[in-house]
């Protein structure tokens, strides 16, 4: 289930420098060295981020507009509202690049409605889920036709801050199947998370889910280690117990069924030549065998009675001397 995100902060004077050298961040700042603490930002990714409203200096955009508006501000005033805008991952995984854009173009649009006019809006890709970072100016135009700034008259109290998260989730969230996030009592509403909370919190949720992708990834790969050396075992058993008798009786398989052609064209079977052959040549294999081989196992008979002469004659002189 999928959830838009909605969250406005008001900033003042002194933070305006920090902010916009994060949200109208590029790769040259970086390669100079710039980072932020606890980021998340892949740099490669920073050019491809979309402005859909700039500026180059916010503070001289702040003071151009109350000086056009002949407004006086105030050591402690809040100049900007910071608005945030998202949903959670699994709202981006099947969405192209035209329904991403549409979708912040029109969050941008309920802000500028809502909360004044934008000096700076951008599409963060460049981070783990796009959402859209903008700035507008607190003012308000009076009865009197005289223009004033007053942040605290435009965020208003809870039940305002939460009236205008179920507009924007009727308005922005609701067409596209987003989902309106919990609704809280006041006294158990929590304070809003800055930028860098947020991205935190979400990235914990991310590496929960990845921790248990993980878990699941590690055992099924001990399942299939096993399975695999049950299967190296059952190799090795069939080759010690298989592959020599397989061999041999392939090779008497091939002698029994391999054919020849004869002198007149006609098939024959090789075993049976070979049969053939044995019983032509089996008597002169005999006769050779007992010429070459049997002189060397039997010796003549007068060779015999020589050695055993000998030996008799050994015998007796040992018993001689024995006597002696």
């Amino acid at each position: 289930m999928a959830y838009c995100i909605m969250r406005v902060e008001k900033r003042k004077r002194a933070a305006l420098y920090g902010l916009q050298i994060e949200a109208n961040r590029t790769t040259a700042d970086h390669e100079k060295g710039r980072d932020f603490t606890a980021s998340d930002i892949q740099w490669c990714l920073t050019d491809f981020n979309m402005y859909l409203v700039k500026s180059e200096n916010w503070n001289k955009a702040v003071t151009a507009a109350f000086k056009e508006a002949e407004i006086q501000e105030r050591k402690n005033s809040v100049v900007v509202l910071d608005g945030f805008y998202g949903a959670t991952p699994d709202w981006f995984k099947d969405k192209n690049i035209d329904e991403i854009v549409s979708y912040f173009k029109d969050c941008l649009a309920f802000h500028e409605q809502t909360y004044g006019k934008v000096i700076n809006a951008v599409i963060h890709f460049d981070e783990a889920t796009p959402h859209l970072t903008c700035q507008s100016l607190p003012l308000i135009e009076g009865e009197d036709g005289r223009t004033r700034l007053s942040a605290r008259d435009i965020m208003g109290g809870r039940n305002d801050y939460r009236r205008r998260q179920d507009e924007f989730y009727e308005q922005v969230g609701k067409p596209r199947g987003l989902e309106r996030g919990e609704v809280h009592d006041p006294e158990h509403t929590r304070k809003h998370l800055s930028v860098q909370a947020y991205k935190n919190e979400q990235l914990e949720i991310e590496n929960e889910q990845l921790r248990k992708q993980s878990k699941e990834l590690q055992k099924e790969c001990r399942t299939l280690l096993l399975k695999n050396q049950q299967l190296q075992d059952i190799n090795e058993a069939l080759a010690q117990q298989v592959e020599q008798p397989f061999l041999t009786y392939c090779m008497m398989e091939f002698i029994r069924n391999a054919k020849v052609r004869g002198e007149r064209g006609e098939i024959k079977l090789v075993v049976d030549g070979f049969q053939t052959y044995l019983a032509r040549n089996q008597e002169q294999l005999r006769a050779k065998w007992e010429q070459q081989l049997l002189p060397n196992y039997y010796p003549p008979l007068e060779q015999e009675e020589e050695r055993f002469r000998e030996r008799e004659y050994d015998y007796e002189q040992d018993y001689d001397d024995r006597e002696r």
